[in-house]
């Protein structure tokens, strides 16, 4: 779809060369006008005990082929937010815990407050000044279950 507009994509490591060229994986490229779109990686907290449970980043939740009963979500930043309320809207128990005082910390109060607002009438249950300590397993009578314990 891109080359219909004109536009050509390029995957890679780069670096500006110039002021109309890029290196893109060693190769240089000359430029009229350049989008550069770096896009993110998930950041996995340095929780004790996090590596020995089974966790969710925002790339492998997506991986899921059965309904979890109950999804814990830390931080209440964007991709944390949007994840929460559609799995909440498919009827999972969300809760999302926030270490500081503002859901949506990063973003305008406003704006924060009415998508707080809407992701509590959808069921997400939010806490707030909660940070966690370590998690572990729970043992629990069915072996294809797990709870994280905080």
């Amino acid at each position: 779809m891109a080359k219909q507009f004109g536009i050509d994509v390029y995957l890679g490591n780069a670096e500006f060369t110039g002021k109309d060229t890029i290196r893109v994986n060693g190769k240089d490229l000359k430029f009229a006008k350049a989008c550069v779109a770096t896009g993110a990686r998930p950041f996995v907290p340095p929780i004790p005990g996090l590596d020995s449970v089974p966790y969710f980043t925002s790339e492998s939740i997506f991986n899921l082929t059965e309904k979890p009963e109950s999804l814990l979500i830390v931080g209440s930043g964007p991709i944390g937010s949007e994840l929460g309320q559609a799995f909440a809207r498919l009827g999972i128990n969300v809760t999302m815990i926030e270490k500081g005082n503002h859901f949506l910390p990063r973003e305008d109060p406003d704006a924060a407050s009415i998508l707080h607002e809407k992701m509590r009438e959808d069921g997400v249950n939010i806490l707030f000044g909660t940070t966690p300590t370590k998690f572990s397993l729970q043992k629990t009578t069915d072996a294809h279950k797990w709870s994280p314990k905080t």
